[in-house]
Protein backbone atom coordinates (compact mmCIF):
# COMPACT_ATOMS: atom_id res chain seq x y z
CA UNK A 1 0.00 0.00 0.00
CA UNK A 2 1.30 3.49 -0.93
CA UNK A 3 1.28 6.25 1.61
CA UNK A 4 -0.08 9.71 0.79
CA UNK A 5 2.75 11.21 2.77
CA UNK A 6 6.27 11.31 1.43
CA UNK A 7 9.15 11.38 3.88
CA UNK A 8 10.33 15.01 4.25
CA UNK A 9 13.79 14.25 2.86
CA UNK A 10 12.35 12.64 -0.28
CA UNK A 11 9.95 15.52 -0.83
CA UNK A 12 12.77 18.04 -0.48
CA UNK A 13 14.79 16.16 -3.09
CA UNK A 14 11.87 16.16 -5.51
CA UNK A 15 11.22 19.89 -5.37
CA UNK A 16 14.83 21.04 -5.11
CA UNK A 17 15.89 22.32 -8.49
CA UNK A 18 19.59 22.43 -9.02
CA UNK A 19 19.51 24.21 -12.33
CA UNK A 20 22.75 25.87 -13.31
CA UNK A 21 22.56 28.66 -15.88
CA UNK A 22 23.91 27.58 -19.21
CA UNK A 23 26.72 29.53 -20.76
CA UNK A 24 25.18 30.82 -23.94
CA UNK A 25 27.77 33.41 -24.95
CA UNK A 26 31.09 32.64 -26.63
CA UNK A 27 34.16 34.71 -25.74
CA UNK A 28 34.15 36.52 -29.07
CA UNK A 29 30.49 37.45 -28.54
CA UNK A 30 31.15 38.77 -25.03
CA UNK A 31 34.02 40.86 -26.40
CA UNK A 32 31.80 42.23 -29.16
CA UNK A 33 29.12 43.16 -26.60
CA UNK A 34 31.64 45.00 -24.41
CA UNK A 35 33.05 46.87 -27.43
CA UNK A 36 29.52 47.77 -28.47
CA UNK A 37 28.63 49.07 -24.99
CA UNK A 38 31.83 51.13 -24.81
CA UNK A 39 31.11 52.69 -28.21
CA UNK A 40 27.58 53.80 -27.32
CA UNK A 41 26.77 57.42 -26.56
CA UNK A 42 26.66 57.83 -22.79
CA UNK A 43 22.90 58.45 -22.63
CA UNK A 44 22.24 55.28 -24.64
CA UNK A 45 24.74 53.17 -22.69
CA UNK A 46 23.21 54.10 -19.35
CA UNK A 47 19.73 53.54 -20.80
CA UNK A 48 20.75 50.02 -21.85
CA UNK A 49 21.49 49.27 -18.22
CA UNK A 50 17.90 49.89 -17.24
CA UNK A 51 16.46 47.70 -14.53
CA UNK A 52 12.84 46.69 -14.82
CA UNK A 53 12.54 48.86 -17.93
CA UNK A 54 13.45 52.02 -16.00
CA UNK A 55 16.79 53.55 -17.03
CA UNK A 56 18.85 55.45 -14.47
CA UNK A 57 18.37 59.20 -14.74
CA UNK A 58 21.28 61.30 -15.91
CA UNK A 59 21.40 64.98 -15.13
CA UNK A 60 20.22 66.90 -18.21
CA UNK A 61 23.70 68.17 -19.06
CA UNK A 62 25.52 64.98 -18.05
CA UNK A 63 27.70 63.34 -20.61
CA UNK A 64 27.65 66.19 -23.09
CA UNK A 65 31.45 66.16 -23.14
CA UNK A 66 31.65 62.42 -23.78
CA UNK A 67 31.17 60.91 -27.21
CA UNK A 68 30.78 57.45 -25.70
CA UNK A 69 30.89 55.42 -22.54
CA UNK A 70 34.44 54.42 -23.45
CA UNK A 71 35.39 58.11 -23.64
CA UNK A 72 34.04 58.63 -20.11
CA UNK A 73 35.89 55.63 -18.71
CA UNK A 74 39.20 56.49 -20.39
CA UNK A 75 39.07 60.26 -19.84
CA UNK A 76 41.96 61.48 -17.65
CA UNK A 77 39.47 63.50 -15.55
CA UNK A 78 36.02 61.93 -15.95
CA UNK A 79 32.96 63.08 -14.04
CA UNK A 80 33.02 61.23 -10.71
CA UNK A 81 29.24 61.62 -10.49
CA UNK A 82 28.81 59.89 -13.86
CA UNK A 83 31.22 57.10 -12.89
CA UNK A 84 29.22 56.47 -9.73
CA UNK A 85 25.95 56.51 -11.66
CA UNK A 86 27.32 54.12 -14.27
CA UNK A 87 28.76 51.86 -11.56
CA UNK A 88 25.36 51.63 -9.84
CA UNK A 89 23.56 51.01 -13.14
CA UNK A 90 26.05 48.27 -14.09
CA UNK A 91 25.69 46.63 -10.69
CA UNK A 92 21.90 46.70 -10.93
CA UNK A 93 21.98 45.22 -14.44
CA UNK A 94 24.37 42.51 -13.26
CA UNK A 95 21.94 41.50 -10.54
CA UNK A 96 18.81 41.76 -12.72
CA UNK A 97 17.85 38.45 -14.31
CA UNK A 98 15.81 40.30 -16.94
CA UNK A 99 18.77 42.41 -18.11
CA UNK A 100 19.57 41.96 -21.79
CA UNK A 101 23.30 42.13 -21.04
CA UNK A 102 25.17 38.98 -20.06
CA UNK A 103 26.12 39.06 -16.39
CA UNK A 104 29.82 38.90 -17.24
CA UNK A 105 29.54 42.00 -19.44
CA UNK A 106 27.72 43.94 -16.72
CA UNK A 107 30.43 42.84 -14.28
CA UNK A 108 33.18 44.14 -16.58
CA UNK A 109 31.38 47.48 -16.98
CA UNK A 110 31.03 47.63 -13.19
CA UNK A 111 34.76 46.92 -12.78
CA UNK A 112 35.64 49.60 -15.33
CA UNK A 113 33.64 52.30 -13.53
CA UNK A 114 35.27 51.39 -10.20
CA UNK A 115 38.71 51.26 -11.82
CA UNK A 116 38.30 54.67 -13.47
CA UNK A 117 37.27 56.33 -10.18
CA UNK A 118 40.11 54.65 -8.31
CA UNK A 119 42.74 55.50 -10.90
CA UNK A 120 41.64 59.06 -11.70
CA UNK A 121 40.52 60.20 -8.23
CA UNK A 122 42.00 57.72 -5.76
CA UNK A 123 38.40 57.05 -4.66
CA UNK A 124 37.03 53.59 -3.98
CA UNK A 125 33.38 53.88 -5.06
CA UNK A 126 32.47 50.43 -3.85
CA UNK A 127 31.98 48.83 -0.47
CA UNK A 128 34.24 45.91 -1.46
CA UNK A 129 37.27 45.45 0.74
CA UNK A 130 40.61 46.11 -0.97
CA UNK A 131 41.28 42.34 -1.02
CA UNK A 132 37.89 41.60 -2.58
CA UNK A 133 38.37 44.41 -5.10
CA UNK A 134 41.78 43.08 -6.07
CA UNK A 135 40.21 39.64 -6.58
CA UNK A 136 37.48 41.18 -8.72
CA UNK A 137 40.03 43.13 -10.77
CA UNK A 138 42.06 39.92 -11.20
CA UNK A 139 38.96 38.11 -12.46
CA UNK A 140 38.24 40.96 -14.89
CA UNK A 141 41.78 41.09 -16.26
CA UNK A 142 41.67 37.35 -16.94
CA UNK A 143 38.70 37.67 -19.32
CA UNK A 144 40.30 37.06 -22.72
CA UNK A 145 37.57 39.00 -24.47
CA UNK A 146 38.06 42.49 -22.99
CA UNK A 147 39.89 45.06 -25.07
CA UNK A 148 43.44 46.07 -24.21
CA UNK A 149 42.51 49.63 -23.13
CA UNK A 150 39.99 48.25 -20.62
CA UNK A 151 42.44 45.65 -19.36
CA UNK A 152 45.07 48.38 -18.92
CA UNK A 153 42.63 50.61 -17.01
CA UNK A 154 41.78 47.78 -14.62
CA UNK A 155 45.43 46.74 -14.25
CA UNK A 156 46.52 50.31 -13.51
CA UNK A 157 43.73 50.72 -10.94
CA UNK A 158 44.75 47.43 -9.33
CA UNK A 159 48.34 48.66 -9.08
CA UNK A 160 47.11 51.95 -7.61
CA UNK A 161 45.12 50.01 -5.03
CA UNK A 162 48.28 48.18 -3.97
CA UNK A 163 50.54 51.25 -4.05
CA UNK A 164 48.41 53.88 -2.33
CA UNK A 165 45.58 54.01 0.16
CA UNK A 166 42.22 55.16 -1.15
CA UNK A 167 39.65 57.53 0.20
CA UNK A 168 36.44 56.09 1.60
CA UNK A 169 33.51 55.46 -0.66
CA UNK A 170 31.50 58.64 -1.15
CA UNK A 171 27.90 58.37 -0.03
Amino acid sequence: MLSDEAPPASLAQLIELDIQPQRVWRSDELGAIVRHELSLPLQVAVGELSVGGIPPMLPTDAGINYVSLGALLHDPAPSLELLQLFKEASKAARNDSSSHLPEEVSAILYALAIAAALLRYGRKITSMTPAALRGFFSWAMQRPWIDSASRTLIRDADQRLVAAPTEQKPE
